[in-house]
């Protein structure tokens, strides 16, 4: 009988609860470039 690691068991059962970290980590990224490039221009149309 082959054994699986723990850390293994452990992603597979979590695998179906949601959103990864890295996923999480990449659209906070993604929306603070949108943020980066559109805010300078609504803040200077106000000003």
């Amino acid at each position: 009988m082959k054994k699986t690691p723990v850390f293994k068991k452990i992603i597979e059962q979590n695998s179906d609860r949601g959103f990864t970290l890295l996923e999480i980590i990449v659209v906070v990224f993604i929306l603070s470039l949108l943020v980066a490039i559109v805010a300078p221009r609504i803040i200077g149309r106000t000003v």
